[in-house]
């Protein structure tokens, strides 16, 4: 059964190797450069957000970020993509967390996909990202 709670300090190390293995499975648009900042700068972003550890029995599926309506970050274990655990999670943010916005690299096809099929549309478009980087985010609200 798919439960949360809430990250501590401790277990970051856990959730940026995460990041990192979910990244270099979803993320192929990222350079090794790219890649190797972002990472650099998680720590900052996790202390930030309200951080949420995802777990079906012992297995560690994901984790998710929160801040207010805004899910600002949604990443899973590259071994449970495509087994619905991330629609159940969407789901639940939006139902408990009150999500209502979320960003997406416009490169990141199937993340794009994904927040589409569960009601999401397309309020505006960045060229950059908010580092100033050559990858376009698309700003997306949920449709009532």
């Amino acid at each position: 059964m798919l439960q949360n709670r809430v990250a501590n300090e401790v277990e970051h190390p856990l959730i940026i190797d995460l990041w990192e293995r979910s990244v270099s499975q979803t993320h192929s648009f990222l350079t090794q450069e790219d890649q190797a900042f972002f990472k650099e700068h998680l720590p900052n972003y996790l202390n930030q957000v309200e951080v949420l550890l995802w777990k079906d029995g012992k297995d560690i599926i994901g984790f998710s970020g929160v801040t207010n309506d805004n899910l600002d970050m949604l990443f899973l274990d590259p071994n449970f993509i495509g087994k619905q655990y991330g629609s159940h999670i969407l789901n639940w943010l939006v139902a408990n967390k009150g999500v209502t916005r979320l960003d997406v690299n416009e490169q990141n096809e199937k993340a794009k996909e994904f927040y589409l099929q569960h009601g999401f549309v397309v309020a505006s478009r960045s060229d950059t990202d908010g580092f100033g980087k050559n990858y376009p985010i698309l700003h997306l609200v949920k449709q009532d």
